[in-house]
Formats: structure tokens, sequence, C-alpha cells
């Protein structure tokens, strides 16, 4: 008797006989979905800047060309040095001169609520 699609096939057990779990979905597919719908929703409510580019810090990149400056250290990716910069330069002069770039959410401000959506861009 075969199995019919979406039904889950036998159970792996474990030497002692206990059922092991199934690994769990690949996270990078729900970031993807949660990151998509986020863009969805900030592209209806935000419009791009319209100056060219931040002050600071000097290297940073637009890598999916939404007009907001995610990758802080220029390294063509959003990762966890770019929220440590984030962090470090909150209260600088560079990033509260071009909030644009940065404020994430849409409330006209650099703040924590920014630092927490950078955070859930990390690949």
């Amino acid at each position: 008797m075969g199995r019919g699609a979406g039904q889950p096939g036998p159970v792996p057990l474990l030497d002692g006989g206990l059922p092991r779990a199934r690994p769990p979905v690949r996270r990078g597919d729900a970031r993807a979905r949660r990151r998509v719908r986020r863009r969805r929703v900030h592209a209806r409510t935000r419009r791009p800047p319209e100056a060219e580019r931040p002050s600071w810090p000097g290297n940073a990149t637009d890598p999916d060309g939404d007009g907001y400056y995610e990758d802080l250290n220029g390294n063509g990716e959003v990762d966890f040095r770019d929220v440590v910069d984030y962090f470090n330069g909150m209260d600088g002069e560079g990033m509260q001169n071009d909030v644009q770039y940065y404020d994430y959410n849409g409330n006209g401000e650099v703040d924590y609520a920014d630092l927490v959506d950078l955070f859930g861009q990390v690949e």
C-alpha cells in the first residue's frame, strides 16, 4: 500500500526504540516569507528617499534596492555585524542626519523598532 501525497512517512526510531523528532522546517523559508510580507506592507506605506546616499557609513549599501540601507558594513548582505553597527550608530550624528535611509518602520525616527526590523532581515 503506497503513501498518498501529503501523508507522513514512517517515524524514524532511535536506538532505544523511541521516536526521533523530525527535522524542523527550514528557518530561511519562514524568514523569507516574513521579509516578503513586510516589504509588501512597506512598499504600500512608504516612499523611497529622494537623496542619493547616506553620509554614514560611507560604505553602506542597499542590497534589495528598496531605498533603505540595511547593509551598513558594505559586504553585500545583511548580517549581525550590520545590526551591531546600527546599534552603535543610532545616536550618532551621521545616522540622525539621514533618518530617511534607516527608518525601516516608517515612523520618522531611528529607534529600537528599526533595529528589531533590521535584526529580522538577517540572513
